[in-house]
């Protein structure tokens, strides 16, 4: 793989989570006729909301060894090392031969990749990149990492009750918000032990599906549940796009107060998104 590369293949990672928000549910997981008023109780569910939550534990940073794979439009797979500060900074480090061959570096406010030896790096707003929708990075932490959500808010705790539910009713356990959603509906599916299986979402408008799928469950983080491989997809009228993360978690580092400083982008040529995504389709 050439060292250009390893940005679009993190790049369309990255940018796919990123459109969560902008979609309605899909595949049965939420539809706008599933929202029931606040205050109903589903009484026949194997486990409750607090159930749910107690999987998922507060954590300051980690340390990670990860393997990205894309699968559509292309096939490429790199390893990284990925750190993270909770709600601060999302950054991924690409070596090779010992050298860092590129770096992707993402916080509340934006995300830019960096390729020195190639001496190009793409800048983007992250309001841009989620059209100014309600999502945050904790969120994206948690969509990368299999945990549930409050769009705009973080993982799913027992005082979200009044926001969201658990249900039964297409035959699966989901957890649906309680109100439909002005601009997206989404949900996820549970399984036992109580941790999510799968986030999907929708945009009907705009014929835009995501999905997340989940599994390799690992309880006994310091964080609580983490999952070991997710497998993300974008379906859009222009293009598909198909991707996958595999954590170590049982190389990670965890809680040790980690300082990450962002990539050094002076003397590099900057290229948009949309070269990215040319570059991706021309490899």
């Amino acid at each position: 793989m050439n060292r250009l590369s390893y940005m679009a293949l993190v790049g369309v990672v990255i940018l796919s989570g990123s459109l969560l928000p902008g979609c309605k549910s899909s595949r049965g997981v939420a539809s706008s006729g599933d929202y029931p008023s606040a205050g109903v109780v589903q009484s026949s569910l194997p486990y409750s909301l607090e159930t749910v939550a107690a999987n998922y534990r507060e954590w300051t940073d980690v340390s990670v060894p990860v393997t990205l794979r894309l699968t559509t439009p292309k096939n490429l797979s790199v390893g990284a090392r990925a750190r993270m500060v909770r709600g601060r900074c999302i950054d991924l480090s690409f070596r090779m031969l010992g050298f860092e061959v590129a770096r992707v570096w993402i916080t509340p406010d934006s995300l830019v990749a960096a390729s020195r030896p190639k001496k190009v790096y793409l800048s983007e707003s992250l309001t841009k990149i989620t059209s100014g929708l309600p999502v945050n990075l904790e969120n994206l932490q948690d969509l990368l990492i299999g945990r549930p959500f409050i769009p705009g808010g973080s993982t799913l705790a027992l005082a979200d009750s009044t926001t969201m539910f658990l249900d039964t009713s297409s035959g699966s356990v989901r957890l649906l918000p309680r109100a439909s959603q002005p601009l997206a509906d989404y949900g996820f599916v549970l399984d036992l032990p109580a941790v999510v299986t799968a986030l999907g979402v929708v945009a009907e408008e705009h014929d835009v599906t995501f999905t997340a799928s989940y599994s390799g469950p690992q309880p006994l983080t310091p964080a609580g549940n983490v999952m070991d491989n997710v497998d993300l997809s974008v379906s859009t009228p222009r293009a598909d796009y198909a991707a996958s993360v595999a954590w170590r978690w049982k190389s990670a580092r965890w809680n040790e107060a980690i300082s990450v400083d962002p990539p050094v982008t002076e003397g590099l040529r900057r290229v948009t998104s949309s070269q990215l995504m040319k570059i991706i389709k021309d490899m």
